[in-house]
């Protein structure tokens, strides 16, 4: 879980919520609706750039962000079997990320099934592993420690495996619940 790893991997790293998540969990019917993805997408977006504004100097020089607008636009096709806005998937290629984690479905499902699908959770998966090919990807598999660590493992390396946590300062490492992403600043 991200607000679980960033203290690990980065003690003082900001963490952008996935949400998605979080406006179905704060809505009165606990359903996202068509409308909702947008919001969500504008949520993420605004959210990421602001968190990253505040990044350099002021922190662990870490961001890291549970989700993207990659998922956002895969959880949009799947739950309304139809095209999201074109802007979201035009954002999604000017965004770029220098590292995701990919969790496997292999953990029982937890949730709500009328609203995550969870028989659809592989096809999910495959759907998404795809649409990352040619990014740099680390899947996540096994027992929640043993994602931890692959997880912990694949960000500390990314920013080199002796640098310590100060000398990491001004290093920006956002991204996806099941991805995350790694920017550095210019």
């Amino acid at each position: 879980h991200v607000p679980e790893l960033a203290p690990v991997v980065a003690p003082g790293a900001l963490v952008v919520p996935e949400w998605m998540r979080t406006l179905v969990e704060g809505g009165v019917e606990g359903f996202v609706h068509s409308g909702d993805i947008q919001l969500a997408a504008r949520s993420q977006i605004a959210s990421e750039d602001a968190l990253a504004a505040q990044v350099v100097g002021n922190n662990a020089g870490v961001l890291i962000c549970d989700t993207d607008l990659r998922t956002i636009h895969l959880w949009a096709q799947r739950l309304f079997h139809g095209a999201p806005p074109t802007w979201i998937q035009e954002q999604i290629s000017v965004r770029p990320y220098d590292l995701y984690l990919l969790c496997t479905p292999d953990i029982p499902f937890k949730g709500k099934p009328e609203r995550d699908l969870p028989a659809l959770r592989r096809q999910f998966h495959d759907a998404l592993k795809k649409s990352l090919e040619g990014e740099h990807v680390v899947e996540l598999a096994g027992s929640r420690d043993e994602r931890f660590q692959v997880a912990a493992d694949a960000i500390i390396e990314l920013f080199g495996g002796t640098q310590t946590l100060p000398s990491r300062r001004g290093q920006v490492m956002p991204s996806p619940g099941q991805l995350y992403r790694v920017e550095h600043p210019n």
